[in-house]
């Protein structure tokens, strides 16, 4: 919802989240850390200081992948978003 943040503990521990896309990023509030998994694979933790939009994932091209995560409890997701890629 635009009017209320994804929060870990209270809408659950993991997001999952299906796209095709050149990348995806993500809007966040809060402080703590993000667990980001592509595939079921871990690629990163995404440090979190305040409102900002943090890159998870860059693709050479267009691909479809799952996107896994796992953010600590402090954390608020607004949005999370995606670029478009060369087919």
């Amino acid at each position: 919802s635009w009017e209320r943040p994804w929060i870990a503990g209270e809408d659950g521990d993991l997001l999952e989240v299906p796209y095709e896309a050149g990348g995806a990023y993500v809007t966040v509030e809060g402080s703590g850390e993000i667990g980001v998994e592509i595939d079921g694979g871990r690629i990163a933790s995404v440090a979190v200081d305040g409102a900002a939009l943090h890159p998870l994932a860059e693709h050479p091209s267009h691909e479809r992948h799952t996107l896994r995560l796992r953010p600590t409890a402090d954390i608020r997701i607004w949005s999370v978003s995606f670029a478009a890629g060369v087919r």
